[in-house]
């Protein structure tokens, strides 16, 4: 998707953006607000972000309830995320 485009803070949110016309498409609420990382799925349909609650939190953006919640969470880390893709 070159349209869209993830950014994270640690004012606890997951913000996906119309890279072109610079509007929020989605501010998704996190669990943690120490976030390191994040990054967008070429599908357009996921998004996933980590830091130093050591879990990587992947969310589905084609949920049809709001606000959007976690699909999955993968904690097998025993230190901090510094970086997550999609492959």
């Amino acid at each position: 998707d070159r349209r869209h485009l993830v950014s994270a803070s640690q004012d606890g949110k997951l913000i996906v953006w119309n890279a072109y016309t610079t509007n929020k498409v989605h501010a998704i609420p996190l669990r943690s607000s120490w976030v390191m990382t994040c990054a967008y799925s070429p599908s357009g349909t996921l998004v996933a972000c980590g830091g130093l609650d050591n879990i990587c939190s992947v969310y589905n953006l084609k949920h049809r309830e709001a606000p959007i919640r976690v699909q999955r969470e993968l904690a097998a880390h025993t230190g901090y995320l510094s970086c997550c893709r999609f492959l």
